[in-house]
């Protein structure tokens, strides 16, 4: 009797072995130990060796040990690549927020003719920003741009830029 390593054979490892030994041992035992019946009132026969030694017999350690230190590693691996992308797409929301605000805080401040305060505004756009205003009709520009970098470098530089317009004031020159 053969037997193929189909689908149980893989579903459990060491069950085909562990068949084929006991196919072996039925085989080698002579035939009057197969024929024997048992009869009403009397007892089953007695395990034989051969079948006690392959109920005892363990399976064959596979050849896939240490696959779920592999895969944790690599899950690990995968898990902190995502969380250092998500927090780089968190830090570039707030700088690309910090920048849109610096804007439009200097517009206003522009759009008063309040020099102090567009200085004041302009010292807090975020660190490498820069700011600049132009006048187009009668409306104040300011763009905040920034090349945003992240981990001393190590991840590639992202420009980021933001613009206000406002409408001066009127009798306020606005920035030239």
């Amino acid at each position: 009797m053969t037997f193929s390593t189909g689908r149980i054979g893989r579903a459990v490892p060491g069950l085909v072995p562990a068949l084929r030994a006991q196919c072996r041992a039925e085989t080698s035992q002579p035939q009057a130990d197969q024929t024997k019946t048992s009869q009403p009132g009397t007892r089953k026969p007695e395990a034989s060796q051969s079948e006690i030694a392959v109920a005892e017999t363990r399976p064959p350690q596979s050849d896939h040990r240490g696959m779920v230190t592999a895969e944790l590693a690599c899950g690990t691996l995968v898990a902190v690549i995502v969380m250092i992308m998500m927090v780089w797409g968190v830090f570039l929301a707030v700088m690309q927020l910090q920048c849109l605000d610096t804007a439009a805080e200097v517009a206003r401040q522009a759009a008063r003719g309040d020099q102090q305060a567009i200085d004041s505004a302009s010292n807090d756009a975020p660190k490498g920003a820069v700011v600049t205003m132009a006048r187009q009709h009668d409306a104040i520009v300011v763009q905040v741009s920034l090349r945003a970098t992240m981990f001393g470098g190590l991840l590639p530089a992202v420009p980021l830029k933001a613009e206000a317009e406002v409408i001066a004031e009127p009798g306020q020159a606005g920035p030239p």
